[in-house]
């Protein structure tokens, strides 16, 4: 008996010994960085700060400007008329200052441009060669055409006049 007792005390203790080493692992890995870190404290805004107003953000237009009652704002990214270059140079130069809200700030004849500010937006009203035909179109400040409104309007406004 003695053997066999000696045998369940060994079985036991390689048990127990195999228990400890299979939970005692985490014991042995490195802690991660963020355990135990303070979390930082709470964003303070500087009382200085102003908000951004938002008040007008969700407001919804008044009936007279939705649907069939809205008034046009028809949007126009070129015109395209017959005549030659400098004609129909001279004859933008002629509309742009009867159109309300606009400003011709310089009229640079090298490259048939008017630079005018409407609505609060500075671009050039280009007058270019477009085969047998004249294109007039906004230029932005990057270069390229104009797809704002502000310039869509004013080309609207110039096509009626010319």
């Amino acid at each position: 008996m003695p053997a066999l007792r000696v045998s369940r005390i060994r079985m036991t203790a390689a048990v127990t010994l195999m228990a400890l080493i299979a939970t005692g692992c985490s014991w042995f890995k490195p802690k991660p960085e963020y355990e135990g870190v303070e979390l930082a404290k709470t964003m303070q805004v500087p009382a200085d700060l102003s908000k951004p107003r938002d008040a007008e953000a969700l407001r919804i237009p008044a009936k007279s400007l939705i649907g069939a009652n809205a008034a046009s704002n028809e949007i126009v990214r070129n015109i395209n008329v017959n005549g030659d270059v400098a004609s129909v140079w001279a004859k933008v130069g002629a509309a742009l200052p009867e159109i309300e809200g606009t400003e011709v700030l310089n009229a640079v004849q090298s490259i048939t441009s008017y630079e005018v500010r409407y609505a609060g937006e500075v671009f050039l009203v280009s007058v270019q060669n477009n085969g047998e035909r004249v294109r007039i179109l906004a230029i932005g400040v990057d270069g390229a055409a104009s797809e704002t409104q502000a310039s869509g309007q004013l080309l609207a406004k110039l096509k009626a006049k010319l």
